[in-house]
C-alpha cells in the first residue's frame, strides 16, 4: 500500500501569534514545538484516512512569512534571532518563502500560500493538505484542493475569550475535512517546547541601562506615541525620565502592537545604535508588577 503524502503549509505570522498566545496568555505557559505540530498533522490525516500513522508521510513542508528589511530587523534587535529560526526550519527540511512587508500588510503571503496549495493539488504532489492558519481567505484554495480529491485539515487556535487572540474563521470550518483547535490539545505534551531558551525563541539581550527601573533584566517605561506610517514605530519614556526612546514595529509581537496606545506601560530591552543612541527592542506590554511581558 502506498503511503499517504501530506503537504503542510504554515502561515508564519499566525504560527507566531498562536505560539505567543499559549506562552504568555494561557495556562500552558509554553511555546509550540513545530516538530510536534508536524506529528499532530500526520496523526490527524491518518485518523481521517483510517490508516496507521506509519502509513502517512510528510513530503512537503512550507513556511511563508512577511519580512522586514534587514536594516530594520537589525535596529529592532531581531535579525540574529530570525536568522537562527530560519536555520532551524531549513534543518528540519522546510522550504522557506518570504515576502516584503508593505505598509504593515502581509497580503502577498496569503496569495502565495493559496497559489502553492492549489498548484500542489492540481499537480497531484500530495494526497492531503494541512494548513496552519485561521484565515478565511484560504477558502477558495481549500475548495479547489478538495475538488481534486485531497483531504484537508486546518490547524490553529480559536480563543474567543481573549481579544486580541488567535482565531479560526468560521468559513474555514465549513469547507475542510477537519479543524484542529489547539485550545483543545493543551494536554498533548508533544506539542510544546520546554520553557528553557531554544534557538527558536527570540531572547532579549541584557539591556543597556541608563538609570531607569529594571525588572527581571528588563527596563520599564510608558509608550508616549505610536505611528503606523513607514511600517510602524513609536516612542517610550523611561521611568527615570529619559524621553523619546525609539522602537520599531518589528520589535513588538504582532498581537501586542495594536495595544501600544499612548500611556500604556511597557517593558523592553535596549541596545545602542550608531547615530540613533538607545533603541528599545523586544517591547512588551507590562502586565503586572513583576512582568516580563510577552515576545515572539
Amino acid at each position: 500500500m502506498a503511503r499517504i503524502r501530506v503537504g503542510v503549509w504554515f502561515d508564519g505570522s499566525y504560527f507566531s501569534k498562536v505560539s505567543d498566545h499559549f506562552r504568555f496568555k494561557s495556562a500552558t505557559g509554553q511555546r509550540l514545538d513545530i516538530v510536534g505540530v508536524l506529528d499532530l498533522a500526520k496523526r490527524q490525516v491518518a485518523n481521517l484516512a483510517g490508516v496507521a500513522d506509519s502509513d502517512v508521510v510528510v513530503t512537503q513542508k512550507d513556511w511563508f512569512r512577511g519580512k522586514f528589511p534587514a536594516a530594520e530587523s537589525e535596529a529592532a534587535g531581531k535579525l540574529l534571532a530570525g536568522a537562527k529560526f530560519e536555520d532551524l526550519l531549513r534543518d528540519r527540511g522546510f522550504s522557506l518563502s518570504f515576502h516584503p512587508v508593505q505598509e504593515g500588510s502581509e497580503k502577498e503571503v496569503d496569495v502565495a500560500i493559496a497559489v502553492d496549495v492549489t498548484e500542489a493539488a492540481i499537480r497531484d504532489d500530495v494526497d492531503a493538505v494541512v494548513l496552519f492558519s485561521g484565515d478565511g481567505d484560504f477558502v477558495p484554495a481549500i475548495t479547489k484542493a478538495r475538488f481534486y480529491g485531497k483531504l484537508v485539515v486546518v490547524i490553529g487556535a480559536d480563543e474567543r475569550q481573549i481579544d486580541p487572540a488567535p482565531k479560526l474563521a468560521g468559513r474555514l470550518r465549513n469547507v475542510v475535512d477537519r479543524v484542529v483547535d489547539l485550545c483543545g490539545h493543551t494536554a498533548d505534551r508533544s506539542l510544546w517546547l520546554a520553557p528553557s531558551p531554544s534557538p527558536s525563541i527570540a531572547t532579549t539581550p541584557a539591556p543597556v541601562s541608563h538609570g531607569g527601573s529594571v525588572v527581571a533584566g528588563r527596563l520599564r517605561g510608558i509608550c508616549t506615541g505610536k505611528y503606523d506610517t513607514k511600517g510602524g514605530f513609536g516612542f517610550i519614556d523611561d521611568d527615570d525620565g529619559t524621553k523619546g526612546i525609539w522602537f520599531h514595529k518589528a520589535s513588538v509581537s504582532p498581537n501586542q502592537f495594536p495595544l501600544l496606545t499612548k500611556g500604556i506601560r511597557v517593558t523592553y530591552g535596549e541596545r545602542q545604535v550608531r547615530d540613533k543612541g538607545p533603541v528599545a527592542i523586544d517591547v512588551r506590554v507590562d502586565i503586572g508588577p513583576n512582568s516580563t511581558g510577552g515576545s515572539l
